[in-house]
């Protein structure tokens, strides 16, 4: 197994015995896993890993669309999480695709799709979840963490489980890790939005988050990404008219710039309802038309779309409340000069004519989101 050549054919096996026994199948789980821990040899010794890679940033790019660098951030955090076996924290708002992420991970792994068991953390009886995580210990009730081995074992919101039954996560986790021939599960955990302050405010254990501190990942809220707005909505639009069974041609710009001026308060998963509401309402074969409704004290401040030679404005500028157009343009110019500078407020405040302090006050009034972490995800 040292040889790189016999890890080749390991491979070329996995890919080409789709009708392998159950006991080949057995077999090819622990050769996956094997092949796993030493990826980055693989990957200098045979051509597979090209060829993989580019299938997966293909596939990475349909399924996380936009062109945002907190999407840009994503995807090259997911290609790598992809490539290994290695444990997953996926940090997110809630409602932001984190556990979407995990499963896309886990399509993505060299040797082919993982299977993918989910445990939905919670506050409860510390015995009764860590029966059902890890079995009652003498064999007579199987837990998820058992039935899990060869695939992925995803524990959605993490910090929400007792502090002791994250501790014996970590525990297990780096128990996993340090087998000679590598983890028997992938261990992957969604998250709250801001890791850090879990971490210290005592949700999140530290010895967990240590454990899991390979792959760090975050899911960007819409309020991050405005610009990637009509990129999703138009992929969000095929795939729902394809569920529905309708064929539709396109979305009137009035519609288009009401969905990108709205303010999704309950992140993609609103996004998506509303689609869905405007795509039923669509009779087959037209184009989608509506309105969302605007709460004027909730306007997400984005400029609207527009086509070359139109005269399309954004709503905001329909509105006759001057206090509310000149705040939500303000937030606007800021949210853009924050995200452009990854959150150097001292940059930004002399781009914008401000005083830091003022710029700091204003980041409160509006709760723009803290752009550093893309500088620690580029700097990673």
């Amino acid at each position: 197994v040292d040889q790189g050549e016999l890890r080749a054919n390991a491979f070329l096996v996995l890919e080409s015995s789709p009708e392998a026994s159950h006991d080949d199948e057995l077999l090819l789980a622990e050769l996956a896993r094997l092949l796993a821990v030493h990826w980055e040899r693989v990957e200098r010794s045979t051509s597979l890993y090209g060829k993989w890679e580019a299938k997966a940033t293909r596939i990475i790019e349909d399924r996380l669309v936009g062109t945002s660098n907190a999407i840009n951030v994503l995807r090259a955090g997911v290609l790598k999480a992809a490539r290994s076996f290695d444990p997953v924290l996926i940090s997110g708002p809630v409602q932001s695709g984190r556990s979407t992420i995990g499963f896309l991970i886990a399509s993505l792994h060299p040797t082919g799709e993982l299977p993918v068991h989910v445990f939905q953390g919670r506050p409860g009886d510390e015995t009764a979840l860590r029966k059902e995580l890890f079995g009652d210990g003498d064999g007579g009730i199987e837990g998820l963490y058992s039935r899990a081995r060869g695939g992925v074992l995803l524990i959605r919101d993490v910090q929400l489980l007792p502090v002791g039954l994250q501790r014996e996560i970590s525990a297990r986790v780096q128990e996993d890790m340090s087998r000679a021939y590598g983890p028997s599960v992938r261990w992957m955990a969604t998250t709250g939005n801001d890791v850090l302050a879990l971490v210290q405010e005592g949700s999140l254990d530290g010895d967990l988050f240590t454990a899991f501190q390979s792959h760090l990942l975050r899911a960007p809220s819409l309020a991050e990404r405005r610009e990637d707005l009509p990129l999703i909505i138009v992929s969000l639009l095929n795939q729902l008219a394809e569920e529905q069974g309708k064929t539709i041609h396109g979305i009137e710009l009035e519609t288009l710039n009401s969905l990108v001026s709205h303010a999704y308060d309950g992140e993609i998963g609103e996004l998506v309802a509303e689609l869905r509401r405007l795509v039923s309402a669509t009779p087959d074969g037209e184009m989608v038309h509506g309105t969302v409704p605007l709460d004027p004290s909730r306007y997400a401040n984005s400029a609207p779309v527009t086509v070359e030679g139109g005269a399309a404005q954004p709503n905001i500028l329909l509105e006759d409340d001057l206090k509310v157009v000149i705040s939500s343009v303000e937030r606007l110019i800021i949210d853009r000069v924050l995200r452009r500078t990854m959150g150097n407020q001292s940059r930004a405040a002399r781009e914008l004519n401000l005083s830091r302090g003022a710029l700091i006050a204003k980041i409160k009034e509006y709760e723009i989101p803290d752009y550093r972490y893309l500088r620690r995800n580029r700097r990673g």
